[in-house]
């Protein structure tokens, strides 16, 4: 039984045990489950009542990066990084400015034409982040983003988190 408001800039963490219902909670922010009324609310509109072209147009303001990455093993890491811009059906010059300005901060350009297979954890990780980042969401959920990395990586990601909530 939790009230927030999560505000621009905000990162906020929820931590429980397994079965404190976390995953649901996650799925309710990315209208995967429906919650119930007057529950769950993004700017003011409430997720309950939203159809299903309402729910289609907000999942485009939010992103998620998932702990086991969630990339197309048939696309290169630049391929999974623009692939929501090109689902959109963005212009290629749009494309290349974007894909320009996560690579700058993420620095991917020497993974960016490898196969998904043979990337560590940490630069699957790197693209995850790029993808989620490329679209310009309102907010990101990460879920669980450092469970499969080690110490150094965990620190390096979550500092990456940090600098984007500035934005």
């Amino acid at each position: 039984n939790i009230s927030t408001t999560i505000n621009k800039g905000e990162i906020i963490s929820i931590i429980g045990p397994s079965g404190s219902g976390k995953s649901t909670l996650v799925k309710f922010l990315i209208g995967q489950l429906r919650p119930h009324k007057n529950t769950v609310f993004y700017k003011m509109e409430d997720l309950a009542v939203l159809g299903e072209s309402e729910i289609q147009r907000y999942r485009r303001k939010i992103w998620i990066i998932f702990q086991d990455y969630q990339l197309i093993e048939s696309l290169t890491p630049k391929e999974n990084v623009i692939y929501p811009l090109i689902l959109e059906g963005a212009p290629i010059t749009e494309i290349k400015k974007k894909y320009d300005a996560i690579n700058a901060l993420l620095n991917i350009s020497t993974i960016e034409t490898c196969e998904i297979k043979k990337l560590s954890g940490w630069e699957k990780q790197k693209v995850a982040m790029a993808r989620a980042l490329i679209h310009a969401p309102d907010f990101i959920i990460a879920d669980e983003p450092t469970g499969n990395l080690d110490s150094e990586n965990t620190t390096a990601v979550m500092e990456i988190l940090k600098e984007i909530s500035k934005t």
